[in-house]
């Protein structure tokens, strides 16, 4: 080979060298962080499978490019949420995805650490950041900000003078005093009923009555979700149940204000004493297991509800305590009790 060949040789190798070179760098980031990082990035998504659900709260989709994942402008998610997120798209081998979570429990890590599960405190501020790492230690952080709106409280409560240790075939109305913490209104009550052998009985009225038709232990559980679909955690009670049949108060029916209404004792055999306890009313009288009541006191009512009362204790049998049953009664508010138009059209 000639000097002249091999100078032509080298020239082409030096500029095929160049060209590869080239070729490589303009595959970096512009910051020259991460090799081929500017190229895999500009398809990759940010997204999460929950978000919050009301006007007064509203954010983002629950998807961003990458590249958008920003301190600016946080994701709002409810408080007590699980909420998974993923970074989407094809990460070339040797790329390294950690990540970090403020307010919050990373409580799983799956898809190739692209995808975790968080679990937000209740309230006030967090972040997520996910870091992009290649085999030189050459690191891409990107951070999202998250406002956690307070999640509501559900609350069990019983009328005055009700027991946990009750009788079988005893009636308990369960009363709800749960609230939202950040004025959306609660729109959803679950309550779960677990009898001792595992049953599960279901309810989501605001305030249900259940008969316990088995004796034992049985748990009850309730939450409620409020209109920004956030959902408080569980209220739990217990009752105890005794294989003893309860007795009953006959004829709670609805009633309206200032009627007068006699109410008496199903299953009794021998009292000592009749006890009586009434709220929002008056006892005219009272006779062996009998009882009238005018109902003349609507101040003194719970919600709208008279309270009667009758305790057991003085009966012969095992069953002890207060058996309590909750009276609706229509309060009459004026004359214009009904309103509405006075005239209307067929069909309407």
């Amino acid at each position: 080979m000639t000097i002249a060949k091999k100078q032509i040789t080298l020239i082409l190798f030096l500029i095929i060298c160049v060209f590869s070179l080239s070729k490589v760098q303009s595959q970096r980031n512009p910051s020259g962080d991460l090799p081929v990082l500017g190229v895999f990035t500009q398809n990759l998504t940010f997204s999460w499978d929950s978000n919050v659900g009301c006007s007064e709260y509203e954010g983002k989709d629950t998807q961003v490019s990458f590249e958008q994942i920003s301190m600016d402008d946080c994701v709002t998610v409810c408080g007590n949420s699980i909420i998974n997120y993923t970074i989407e798209g094809n990460i070339p081998n040797g790329i390294d995805v950690t990540w970090q979570v403020n307010g919050g429990i990373i409580t799983d890590l799956f898809n190739n650490n692209q995808s975790i599960e968080v679990v937000w405190s209740n309230s006030g501020s967090g972040l997520i950041t996910v870091d992009l790492t290649n085999s030189e230690g050459e690191t891409l952080s990107k951070s999202q900000c998250i406002t956690i709106i307070e999640a509501p409280e559900s609350r069990i409560e019983l009328l005055p003078l009700q027991d946990t240790s009750i009788c079988l075939n005893d009636s308990v109305q369960f009363l709800n005093d749960s609230f939202d913490n950040n004025d959306s209104e609660l729109i959803l009550y679950e309550w779960v009923f677990t009898s001792p052998g595992g049953d599960l009985y279901y309810s989501t009225e605001f305030e249900p009555n259940f008969q316990f038709d088995q004796p034992g232990d049985w748990e009850i559980k309730m939450r409620t979700t409020n209109a920004c679909g956030c959902v408080s955690s569980f209220d739990e009670i217990s009752f105890s149940v005794s294989e003893s049949i309860a007795l009953t108060i006959d004829c709670p029916t609805v009633i309206c204000e200032n009627e007068t209404m006699e109410y008496s004792i199903n299953g009794y055999e021998d009292c000592g004493e009749f006890e009586w306890q009434v709220q929002g009313g008056d006892i005219r009288s009272t006779d062996d297991n009998t009882i009238t009541i005018d109902w003349n006191l609507p101040d003194e009512t719970v919600d709208g509800f008279g309270i009667i009362s009758f305790n057991q204790s003085n009966c012969e049998g095992e069953c002890t305590g207060w058996i309590t049953e909750r009276i609706p009664i229509i309060l009459n508010n004026g004359d214009d009790v009904f309103t509405g138009p006075e005239e209307i059209c067929l069909g309407e």
